[in-house]
């Protein structure tokens, strides 16, 4: 029977670690189309642009879009994020002072993603959700040289 549990415990691990690897190439291309969308838009005479993307996770999961300006921890703690998510996600930005990220937490592994400089988020915006293949709509807003996330839906 002691071999059997470990056997289980190590498929959970290898399920949990797919899901994670799929979320994060998920995350990076999210990241890459905002980059090239923010481009576009700071370079035409548009002032707002839509991103949608279909995200392809097995995990139950949250995701933070975070300001340049820092994340509120209290809202992180509200939406779920565990003190050593936490710790995790303060630690990258003193590496990455005056950078927007997206943070994506699922059991067992967590990702942060650095935006494009150009790029900042209003406000922090999180966001749950379940197993599944959702898809994010990300609505770009030009003010002067920046473009700012102004919000983030499910659809």
């Amino acid at each position: 029977m002691t071999a059997l549990n470990r056997c289980l415990a190590a498929l959970a691990v290898v399920i949990l670690g797919c899901a994670y690897v799929k979320s994060q190439d998920s995350l990076l291309d999210l990241a890459d189309h905002l980059e090239d969308r923010s481009n576009a838009l700071r370079f035409s005479r548009e002032s707002n642009s839509v991103v949608i993307r279909r995200l392809s996770i097995r995990a139950p999961w949250i995701l933070f879009f975070v300001p340049k300006s820092g994340i509120d921890e209290d809202d992180a703690r509200n939406s779920g994020l565990r003190e050593e998510d936490l710790a995790d996600v303060r630690n990258r930005l003193r590496f990455w002072p005056g950078s927007a990220v997206i943070v994506f937490v699922i059991p067992g592994g967590r990702s942060i993603t650095r935006l494009a400089e150009p790029i900042d988020v209003e406000r922090q915006i999180s966001l749950k959700g379940g197993t599944g293949e959702p898809t994010l709509r990300v609505s770009l807003v030009r003010k002067d040289d920046t473009v700012f996330v102004s919000s983030v839906r499910l659809e």
